[in-house]
């Protein structure tokens, strides 16, 4: 009986003996012998002859011809563009200006919490999943000054998984989103984030001053700002390139 998947097992064997063939010479930097082994199939010894052999039957090409296909020649000319197009963007970035006084001045004024009002905080959080009609209560409780103690105690009659953990953060450690409602909180005072019926309540324990002043904090203003200017701008113009390509 005739085994109709004898030319797809052919192609298959091809594809894996020729892919054994050139990672084992990008391996190892030199040209294999046309009797050598190169690789085994099933138990059997392939040899770089028989390689040869079958693709100079199927395709009439030898191994160091594959990249003159059609198929690899569209590959590699994406691959060029791709690192041209990288390449461009990179040189663009690292042309971006300087940061300047007056640009690290108002970062550091538009920022009194990392700088000139920044506080290290000790922190009560709370990681739980609270069904979402109950978050509102929950919401209320927090923000209406219950204890850190009464809210375990709501968790566990509401039957909340819950996981509580305490912490110490100077300002820079915490998100900027986070940091300025804490920020405007006072010590002992709570808040509570939610997404779903996931909930991350943050008590202030104790805050302690600590504030930079622009001299010190602008070196990190500098590196900071360079960092987003470059950051966009590599954004821009990858933006760019897409549109045109």
């Amino acid at each position: 009986m005739t085994n109709k998947n004898t030319p797809m097992r052919h192609t298959v064997l091809t594809a894996t003996v020729v892919a054994a063939t050139v990672l084992l010479a990008a391996c190892t930097g030199h040209k294999k012998d046309a009797t050598q082994s190169a690789a085994r199939v099933d138990g059997t010894e392939i040899t770089v002859h028989q390689i040869n052999y079958r693709l100079q039957r199927e395709r009439g090409l030898r191994a160091d011809q594959m990249d003159e296909q059609p198929e690899a020649q569209q590959a590699l000319a994406a691959a060029r563009r791709e690192v041209l197009a990288r390449a461009y963007v990179e040189q663009a970035a690292q042309n971006v200006p300087a940061p300047t006084d007056s640009a690290m001045h108002a970062y550091y004024d538009g920022n009194p919490a990392l700088f000139a009002n920044r506080r290290v905080y000790t922190l009560q959080e709370y990681l739980a999943k609270v069904p979402e009609d109950k978050i509102p209560e929950l919401r209320s409780m927090v923000e209406g000054g219950k204890s850190t103690a009464e809210i375990e105690a709501w968790f566990k009659a509401q039957n909340v998984p819950f996981r509580g953990q305490s912490s110490t953060h100077p300002a820079e450690q915490i998100p900027l989103n986070s940091l300025n409602a804490l920020a405007a909180a006072q010590d002992g005072h709570g808040l509570v984030a939610s997404a779903g019926n996931q909930v991350h309540v943050t008590y202030i324990t104790s805050s302690t001053a600590a504030p930079v002043t622009f001299d010190k904090a602008k070196g990190a203003i500098g590196q900071f700002l360079s960092v987003e200017a470059r950051r966009k701008a590599t954004e821009g113009n990858m933006g760019a390139l897409r549109s045109v390509a």
